[in-house]
Formats: C-alpha cells, sequence, structure tokens
C-alpha cells in the first residue's frame, strides 16, 4: 500500500499549494503530525476508507509510546474519536481534493489542445 501511495505522490501535479491545517475544528492534542499526513492523503487522493484507517493506525502507533497507562487509553479514546470523525464527517474535504483533482485534469485537457492547436499552426 505505501508503494502505492509513494507513487501518487511523485506523478500527482497540482497547480494548488497543498495545506495541511493539521486536526481541523478540534484541539490536535498530540496527533497534529498525523492529521497533517491524513491531509496529505486525502491530497492525493489515497481511497478515503483506506486514508482513515491509516490515520487511526498512525494515532494508535503514536498512543502506544506513551508510557503512563491513563493517559494512554485518554489518548487512545481520542484517536478513536477522531477516527469516527473522519469516517463520517470527512467526506466533504475529501471530495474538495477530488473536485480540484478534476479542475487540475481538465486544466491540463485544455492546456494540451491550445498547444497542439498551437502546433498545428506553426506547421502550415
Amino acid at each position: 500500500m505505501m508503494k502505492l501511495i509513494t507513487t501518487l505522490r511523485k506523478y500527482k501535479f497540482f497547480s494548488f499549494k497543498f495545506k495541511a491545517n493539521g486536526c481541523s475544528f478540534v484541539p490536535d492534542f498530540i496527533f497534529k503530525d498525523v492529521c497533517d499526513l491524513h491531509d496529505e492523503d486525502y491530497y492525493y487522493l489515497v481511497p478515503k476508507h483506506t486514508a482513515d484507517l491509516m490515520f487511526y493506525t498512525r494515532m494508535l502507533n503514536k498512543c502506544k509510546r506513551i508510557k503512563d497507562k491513563t493517559e494512554r487509553a485518554f489518548y487512545e479514546d481520542v484517536a478513536y474519536a477522531f477516527y469516527i470523525g473522519v469516517k463520517y464527517f470527512g467526506w466533504y474535504a475529501y471530495f474538495r481534493c477530488m473536485l480540484n483533482d478534476k479542475i487540475e485534469n481538465l486544466k491540463i485537457k485544455k492546456l494540451y489542445k491550445t498547444e497542439k492547436l498551437k502546433s498545428k499552426k506553426v506547421k502550415k
């Protein structure tokens, strides 16, 4: 799966700039870097279900490093709440990235047609 994601990141060229915003609308707690990676997964159009599961897994991996059991349990609960939040309410952000991708593809096609027409005029 990581190879697919790396390939997507390598060949995806958008004219708009990617900007991660941490954990949108909620406190970041200790998960800002994980939230930024999740934003990046959406930007590169990793399938939503996969991106959300990777998000949850990354948060749980971060929780495993916490030594205090009470604090770890708290952050595991926060991680689950964040996962449920993106699972059910992350569609807007995901579809916004999909729409930006469609717009970018249309721009590329238009540019290609324009360049093709210009090259035909030069040949004549």
